[in-house]
C-alpha cells in the first residue's frame, strides 16, 4: 500500500483525484465531512459529485471539535472569551473559508452572541497553529484528531490548552475543559467532523 497525501483547499484536491481514478478498488480515500457535506452545501460548483463518484466504505472516526488558545492567553476560561467577544474583537483562525470548523466558529458567534468573534482563514490548520503560538490571533477551532499531539500534557500546560470541547459530555482527557451545552451553546453542542473511508 502507497500512501499519497494530496492536501489542499480542505480535503477538495485529493478528493477529486480519487474521484477521477478507475474504479478497480485499486484507490482509496480516507476524507472528512467537510469536503462532503460543508463544501458541497456552500460551494456553488464541485469538482466531483460526492454521491454518485465516490463509494462509501465506511465511518472510521467522529471527532468533537475544540477550541484552542495558548497557555499565556488572556482567557482562562471558556466564559472570559464569551465575555470578550462580545465587545472587543477576538480572532480565531481556522484551516480555511466555508470549512467545518470555520462554520463551527459563524455558529458559535451566532448562538453564543458574540459580535466581535472574528474569523481569520488560513491554508491549513498547520499555518493557524502557528500564528496561535504566534500571539497573532486568540484562538483555533479544529477537529481534535488534528491536534491529539498537542493536547498531550506535556504539551497543555507549556504551549496552550482546549477551552471547551463540542460534544455533550466532553472527553475524558479533557475533563477540565467546558462542554458547549453546559454553556447555553446548544447548536453548537454536538458539532462533530466525521472522518471515512471512500
Amino acid at each position: 500500500m502507497v500512501v499519497e497525501n494530496r492536501a489542499g483547499a480542505g480535503g477538495l484536491v485529493g478528493t477529486d483525484y480519487v474521484s477521477k481514478q478507475a474504479a478497480d478498488g485499486y484507490t482509496l480515500l480516507v476524507s472528512h465531512a467537510s469536503v462532503h457535506i460543508y463544501a458541497t452545501a456552500t460551494r456553488r460548483v464541485m469538482p466531483f459529485d460526492p454521491v454518485n463518484d465516490l463509494n462509501h466504505m465506511g465511518m472510521l472516526v467522529e471527532a468533537p471539535m475544540v477550541l484552542l488558545v495558548r497557555a499565556q492567553s488572556l482567557y482562562e476560561t471558556f466564559e472570559q472569551y464569551l465575555t470578550a467577544a462580545k465587545t472587543k474583537p477576538v480572532r480565531y483562525g481556522s484551516s480555511g473559508i466555508r470549512l467545518a470548523n470555520h462554520l463551527f466558529g459563524e455558529m458559535l458567534k451566532i448562538e453564543g452572541k458574540v459580535p466581535q468573534h472574528d474569523h481569520i482563514p488560513y491554508q491549513g490548520s498547520a499555518p493557524a497553529m502557528q500564528d496561535l503560538l504566534g500571539g497573532q490571533i486568540d484562538s483555533v477551532l479544529d477537529p481534535i484528531t488534528t491536534n491529539v499531539a498537542q493536547l498531550s500534557l506535556a504539551w497543555m500546560f507549556r504551549d496552550g490548552a482546549a477551552l471547551l470541547v463540542s460534544l455533550v459530555l466532553g472527553l475524558a482527557a479533557l475533563m477540565f475543559t467546558a462542554v458547549f451545552g453546559q454553556l447555553a451553546v446548544q447548536a453548537v453542542t454536538e458539532a462533530i467532523q466525521w472522518i471515512a473511508s471512500f
